[in-house]
């Protein structure tokens, strides 16, 4: 009950902070994203992994303790990936069991490509609460044109060896198949189930149409900013090395706004780097930075009084399951000139 206090009064906090009706130096981010490695073994036409020119490489997990132990008990969500293929690392597990141990919910999203039948078996029991499939196709020719480098029936034979995994251990775990939505893959769409058993499809807990959005894949100028963007409130993202971005679309850590491998994440969440850009943002001066200059998310409806009310009062992973739902409600997931 303790946990759950705190977790509501850190969101109300931000909630008030993001309103401008109380300013607030004592909350921390809902979510953390922590990549555990920007390495990755495919070149998807979405991803922005082949423009990054930072190094490579993954985060130790000394480092990512120190993280954990940090946020523990105010932090609800932890993110397991960034931009590359966290299931590349031989030692994952222990980065999802610290964070488990420490009270956090857990978040993975996989290609799907590296997972052997001993790595499936992990990713059941390490601690990961929600594993995102993402496939982005149901035929080879539209998945392998999106997610170049991997072979369409080597990914699904993947899948079932995970989802065969977490009915042999009468797992819990929240699956989703995500498909991204694209002109590759708009036929697709309704096709998804039909890669799947019954038996298989009673594994999987929701199918994700994911919108895709012009931001750092095809970055345009957007005049008209009806909201701040909540991300600046609620979501720290850390690279590798860590490195703080300036959100989770900064593929190249151009802007970072700090370094938790030298400072704490309290000191780097309220300086005077990420206060300003929160106050930009208040006063609807998106377009003073040059990284939310060509950012549509804010305008689509994530960040609405209903929603982010929704944000304040429910937990993270809860937010996370509901989202599938949220985009379908709110029309996002749909080809422009799609009906």
């Amino acid at each position: 009950m303790g946990f759950s206090v705190m977790s509501l009064k850190n969101r109300l906090q931000s909630t008030l902070d993001y309103w401008g009706l109380r300013k607030s130096a004592a909350f921390y981010p809902q979510m953390i994203s922590t990549e555990i490695t920007n390495h990755c073994n495919l070149d998807c036409i979405m991803c922005p992994h082949g423009k990054m020119t930072r190094e490579v490489g993954v985060m130790p997990l000394e480092l990512f303790k120190k993280i954990i132990d940090e946020v523990a008990g105010k932090t609800e969500l932890v993110y397991l990936y960034g931009l590359g293929e966290s299931t590349l690392v031989k030692n994952f597990p222990e980065y999802a069991q610290y964070a488990k141990a420490k009270g956090l919910s857990t978040c993975l999203s996989t290609n799907a490509t590296a997972l052997t039948e001993d790595r499936a078996r992990d990713l059941v029991s390490c601690g990961v609460d929600q594993l995102i499939l993402a496939i982005d196709g149901s035929s080879a020719e539209s998945y392998e044109s999106v997610r170049r480098g991997a072979d369409f029936e080597r990914t699904l034979q993947n899948c079932r060896t995970l989802l065969q995994a977490k009915k042999q251990a009468r797992s819990k775990l929240h699956v989703v198949v995500q498909l991204i939505l694209q002109d590759a893959n708009q036929n697709d769409v309704q096709y998804q189930k039909d890669c799947f058993t019954a038996d298989e499809i009673g594994q999987i807990d929701v199918f994700r149409i994911k919108p895709l959005f012009d931001t750092f894949v095809a970055p345009k100028d957007i005049e008209y900013k009806r909201t701040p963007c909540y991300f600046l409130w609620n979501m720290m993202a850390i690279s590798w090395t860590g490195k703080v971005q300036f959100c989770c679309f900064d593929y190249d850590a151009t802007q970072p706004l700090g370094d938790v491998s030298q400072q704490s994440v309290a000191e780097v969440w309220h300086d005077q780097a990420i206060r300003q850009a929160r106050q930009t943002h208040r006063e609807r001066r998106h377009g003073d930075i040059s990284l939310c200059k060509g950012c549509s998310f804010p305008e689509k409806g994530y960040f609405t009084l209903p929603n982010l009310m929704g944000q304040t009062v429910l937990d993270a992973m809860t937010l996370r399951k509901l989202l599938p739902y949220a985009e379908q409600y709110l029309g996002l997931n749909k080809l422009k000139g799609r009906s």
